[in-house]
């Protein structure tokens, strides 16, 4: 069973407590900036944004000789840790974001890249064993990243909440994570503080925990072309489509659960265009071929005309 340590300083005495040997997955910066976590430590450093499963493949095979994995970092290297952790026999894994974003250290799921097309990697054990959501380890970051993994956390609110097998249970979580967004995120871009950053962590760990149990929509079927061919970031694109589709979902049965959304997208300093990001009519044939292949698009309560939505976003 997954446990979850959350709060302010919770990751300073983590390595501690943890069985050797330890293999620590993060990207190249995570050493310097994490020294208290990193120093002495065998680390897989090379994690990128979009991880390939090669590069995944990579981490496992560091970590033959590991009894615990620790993934530190955003998405990316808690995906490679999950995988890095279970592929070849079980380790145990310990989940530590670095960002309020992914919410991966609450999900099995993982996400590999492969010539601009995504892929994931799930089991029945790939839940971690103990998530540290450290709120202190998001300081400092960047006005872009936390609009980017911030956008991801809301996104995952309101996917879980249309998502087709959503419960009680889940739309609960997804509130909450959605309320604590529109309250704390436009503020935290503008003047952060520890208490921003903290209901930020909290609002995508309980995102995550919503989107465990529903999984995604089709704003994310439709975000992976625009990542995998475009460049976007995982963030801005799942929040440029979910913007894009809530007019289409205003009319929806539980609409106001979601209808916050919108106003803190307003909130947001977005370009909303796809024009902007280098899209054009020329695109949206890829962009439809690649979307209908996500077995995502099938539990969003709609029927979706993509082209049309493509069009009204350009």
């Amino acid at each position: 069973m997954l446990s979850v340590q959350f709060g302010p300083g919770v990751s300073r005495a983590l390595l501690t407590e943890l069985e050797a040997p330890i293999l620590i997955v993060c990207g190249r910066g995570a050493p310097a900036r994490f020294p208290h976590l990193c120093e002495g430590r065998r680390c897989f450093s090379e994690v990128a944004p979009n991880p390939s499963l090669g590069l995944a493949e990579r981490a496992a095979s560091a970590a033959r000789q590991a009894a615990t994995v620790v993934g530190l970092g955003g998405g990316s290297a808690l995906d490679v840790a999950r995988y890095a952790a279970r592929a070849h026999g079980r380790r145990t894994l310990v989940q530590v974001p670095t960002t309020a974003g992914s919410g991966s250290e609450m999900t099995p799921f993982a996400s590999f890249w492969q010539d601009g097309r995504k892929s994931s990697f799930e089991t029945p054990d790939s839940y971690a064993d103990r998530a540290v959501i450290d709120p202190e380890l998001t300081s400092g970051l960047p006005p872009e990243l936390t609009l980017a993994t911030g956008l991801d956390a809301a996104v995952h609110a309101v996917e879980a909440l249309w998502g087709r097998h959503h419960t009680p249970e889940s739309d609960a979580f997804a509130r909450e994570a959605l309320e604590l967004s529109c309250a704390h995120l436009p503020d935290c871009l503008e003047a952060p503080t520890p208490a921003h950053r903290a209901a930020l962590m909290r609002a995508a760990m309980l995102a995550g925990m919503a989107l465990s149990r529903t999984r995604s929509a089709a704003a994310h079927a439709l975000s992976y072309p625009l990542t995998g061919h475009f460049g976007v970031p995982h963030g801005l694109a799942v929040g440029l489509f979910c913007r894009g589709l809530l007019p289409l979902m205003a009319g929806q049965p539980r609409a106001e659960l979601w209808s916050p959304a919108r106003q803190l997208f307003d909130r947001l300093p977005v370009d909303w265009r796809l024009r902007s990001y280098g899209v054009s009519p020329a695109d949206f044939d890829r962009i439809v071929h690649d979307a209908t292949a996500s077995n995502r698009l099938a539990n969003h309560p709609l029927e979706l005309d993509l082209r049309a939505l493509l069009e009204g976003m350009l």
